[in-house]
């Protein structure tokens, strides 16, 4: 039997990814983002967890499987791009590219937990399945 990712995995993995990301930058980068001085860490915490989770589940929202578990087309593959821009994002930028933001900015911190919400979609359906 093949185990295929399905919401009761996806779910946990999005909520989980964004923290990786920001734990990696803290690491890397010998920075955590001023949202959480500016805001109420509350407040960021929950708004990174919804938008990681919106970012997880809209692969399945626009191509639902259909009775299909193998349900990869256009909406799927752009979790490529998402990993993309992620590593991009860590690895050589202190901004997000091609965007005026940059990780230290509520909205910044937000697109980079909605695509790692994305990324860990993509990840559990086509590594793990």
């Amino acid at each position: 039997m093949t185990y295929l990712a399905n919401a009761g995995t996806h779910i946990p993995a999005g909520l989980a990814s964004p923290w990786i990301i920001i734990l990696g930058f803290a690491l890397f980068r010998h920075k955590i983002s001023s949202a959480f001085y500016d805001y109420p860490w509350f407040l960021v915490v929950f708004l990174v967890f919804v938008v990681s989770f919106f970012g997880e589940r809209m692969p399945d929202w626009i191509e639902p499987s259909e009775n299909d578990p193998r349900h990869r087309f256009v909406i799927h593959w752009l979790g490529a791009l998402a990993l993309v821009y992620i590593g991009i994002f860590l690895f050589a930028f202190p901004f997000l590219p091609w965007l005026a933001l940059t990780y230290d900015s509520l909205i910044g911190l937000l697109i980079v937990s909605y695509l790692a919400g994305y990324a860990s979609h993509f990840v559990l359906d086509y590594i793990i399945s």
